[in-house]
């Protein structure tokens, strides 16, 4: 009877430890959207929530899913312009921007405003438009490029409206012109 005592306690260790090893254990699952690779181009595939991803594109490619060629990877910009890429529609476009000493739609064209041809201070405007510069001059100075002296626009003259027109009038002078802001 002694040694059936040992045996029952040892099968019944055996039994409990079977009953464990047999009971399925339970995993949270939770859905991972990279695991549909929805990322083309070689590109990585980044899980923000169970639901949302994103993708790390490669060099030349983007889009949500990095499926667009990207067509600033050839830089078309000229002159250290830089290039942004957006969609419209369905088509994938660019735009250069540009420094200030450039335009055009690849910054290709100088702006004739950057060698400052304005004299005297003058402030140099482009009109992109009608391709043509156009000087604004400090007070006291006039001309095409504000190159000339403004014999009216001494100490000693005066603004006067006339005829719906700002004038210039000097005293004791016949010197009436347009004088723009006073």
């Amino acid at each position: 009877m002694f040694a059936f005592k040992f045996i029952i306690p040892l099968v019944i260790l055996q039994f409990s430890i079977a009953t464990e090893l047999a009971e399925p254990k339970l995993e949270q699952t939770t859905s991972n959207p990279c695991n549909e690779n929805p990322c083309k181009n070689e590109a990585l595939c980044v899980k923000e929530s169970n639901e949302q991803y994103s993708c790390v594109c490669l060099p030349g490619f983007i889009g949500k899913n990095c499926d667009l060629k990207d067509p600033c990877s050839k830089n078309p910009c000229k002159n250290d312009g830089k290039c942004r890429a957006y969609q419209s529609g369905s088509e994938i476009l660019f735009s250069c921007l540009c420094d200030p000493q450039f335009y055009g739609q690849h910054c290709e064209k100088e702006n004739p405003c950057s060698g400052s041809p304005c004299k005297n201070n003058g402030l140099c405007k482009f009109n992109i438009e009608a391709n043509r510069t156009e000087c604004i001059c400090l007070k006291g100075f006039a001309g095409e490029l504000c190159q000339n002296e403004d014999k009216c626009e001494d100490s000693s003259s005066l603004c006067k409206v006339a005829s719906g027109m700002i004038l210039c009038s000097t005293i004791g002078s016949q010197c009436r012109k347009s004088c723009g802001l006073c």
